[in-house]
């Protein structure tokens, strides 16, 4: 599958399922929607780690409309990101925006806590998601940018 045929959150978890082999030493572990552990507590959909480094990733396939982008986390994922990073873990949210084919990637601390960044209580400084794109000539370079901006950038930086 093609990052250009993405028309759903399975098939971004497919995808990146079928490129995990352009990650350099990164390994996923993928957690499966159960009562006890998506559902409740909001856990994020993969595990991705490289070295002593840990990254819980949530994957959606998002809808822009009329109020901007709208994200369809349920509450306790937001929670979930929010909080796992208050307490020193890594989280982000990489989603594909639905019509573009873009890829994009937000640091769990600036998931919105509401559906639109316009919201006064999103916690969005001026409305704005503070989120990076993953880009590339081709699959595989989009895979290999997701990873630079996962282990080895600026991305974590509590000012960036």
């Amino acid at each position: 599958m093609l990052l250009k045929d993405i028309t759903s959150e399975n098939d971004l978890r497919n995808w990146l399922k079928g490129n995990a082999i352009f990650m350099r030493g990164v390994t996923l572990q993928w957690v499966e929607p159960s009562p006890l552990i998506g559902s409740a507590i909001g856990a994020a959909d993969v595990i991705m780690k490289c070295g002593d480094y840990k990254i819980d990733v949530e994957l959606k396939y998002l809808v822009r409309k009329i109020r901007g982008i709208k994200f369809t986390l349920r509450p306790s994922q937001r929670r979930f990101h929010h909080s796992s990073m208050r307490r020193g873990g890594k989280t982000a949210l990489l989603f594909i925006e639905a019509g573009n084919k873009k890829l994009w990637i937000i640091r769990g601390d600036k998931i919105p806590l509401r559906d639109y960044a316009l919201d006064p209580d999103s916690g969005c400084q001026n409305g704005v998601v503070d989120m990076w794109i993953v880009s590339g000539k081709n699959d595989a370079a989009v895979v290999e940018h997701l990873t630079n901006i996962l282990f080895h950038s600026i991305f974590w930086r509590s000012d960036a």
